[in-house]
């Protein structure tokens, strides 16, 4: 499950784990670690991601990561005139 509220972004891993939800520690939204869906409101949600357990090591599929612009790349798209992306 990610780490992420996605309320205001407050860390889920510092929440309390019980009954199958945990709880955001910031404003006490409720999320099944099942699923990922806000309890009382199916529309918000965390995203989860598939695991398995291989030799005692925690497996994990997680999506890849987005491709960000070099800042090179970025300085170019700039001279173009090209919208420019937020670079990570």
């Amino acid at each position: 499950m990610s780490d992420v509220c996605p309320h205001k972004g407050a860390s889920l891993s510092a929440g309390l784990l019980r009954n199958g939800c945990i709880t955001c520690p910031s404003h006490v939204w409720r999320f099944s670690v099942v699923d990922g869906v806000m309890q009382g409101n199916e529309y918000t949600r965390v995203p989860v991601y598939s695991t398995r357990i291989v030799d005692s090591w925690l497996e994990v599929d997680l999506p890849p990561k987005p491709m960000t612009r070099t800042l090179r790349e970025t300085l170019l798209a700039h001279a173009r005139g090209e919208q420019s992306m937020d670079q990570t």
